[in-house]
Parts: structure tokens; C-alpha cells; sequence
């Protein structure tokens, strides 16, 4: 079975995988994937944080710090 992603969807997957690795994380997860999602403009995760009014620069800060830093340091932790 060959899967057909969209150029934005292979947009979304490709700025997961570098956001992962700058942040020296092993693997991608749902949460770099999110973090790719409001970064792409005119995405629809980009669009409902802009109609509720959240700023996207706000939400991926707070996922980097609050959720990413905890799972890589928990799993970096797990592999030793």
C-alpha cells in the first residue's frame, strides 16, 4: 500500500522531524507533530488557534517547555 500525503502535510512531517531533532529528541511524537502544525500557515491547526485567539509562538513554547523537555529527559533517562 503506497500512501499520497499532500505537499503541506509533507511540509508538516518534515518540520516535525527538524523540530525533533533540534531538540536532540530520538524519536517523533505527536508532540513535534503538533508543533509542525501550528507552524504551517494556513494549516487548519494554525487557523483555530488564530480564530480563538491564541498565537501559535505562545503554544509551541509552551509545549517545547512544558510537555518535549519532560518526555525527552524521561525517556533519555529510561535508556541509560
Amino acid at each position: 500500500m503506497k500512501l499520497e500525503f499532500t505537499s503541506q502535510a509533507k511540509e508538516v512531517m518534515e518540520r516535525a522531524c527538524d523540530i525533533a531533532y533540534s531538540l536532540r529528541s530520538s524519536f517523533v511524537g505527536t508532540e513535534h507533530l503538533l508543533c509542525a502544525l501550528i507552524e504551517v500557515d494556513e494549516g487548519a491547526a494554525w487557523e483555530v488557534l488564530n480564530a480563538n485567539g491564541a498565537k501559535a509562538n505562545v503554544v509551541r513554547e509552551y509545549i517545547i517547555n512544558n510537555i518535549i523537555y519532560k518526555i525527552v529527559r524521561r525517556y533519555n533517562n529510561e535508556i541509560k
